[in-house]
C-alpha cells in the first residue's frame, strides 16, 4: 500500500500465545476475536474523526 498507493498502513493484530499463528492448527478464541473486532472498530472510528 505504501509504495503502490502512497497510503500509510496501520495494523492491529489479534491473538494470544496459544494461537499458533500460521501453523496447520492455527486458532483464535471467540471471545478475543469479538474483543479485537471492537478494538479495530474504535481505531477506524478514530481515523474517521481525524
Amino acid at each position: 500500500f505504501i509504495e503502490a498507493l502512497h497510503l500509510p498502513v496501520v495494523t492491529a493484530g489479534m491473538g494470544y500465545p496459544g494461537t499458533l499463528a500460521h501453523a496447520p492448527n492455527e486458532n483464535i478464541r471467540l471471545d478475543l476475536y469479538l474483543k479485537d473486532t471492537r478494538h479495530i472498530a474504535r481505531i477506524i472510528e478514530a481515523f474517521a474523526q481525524a
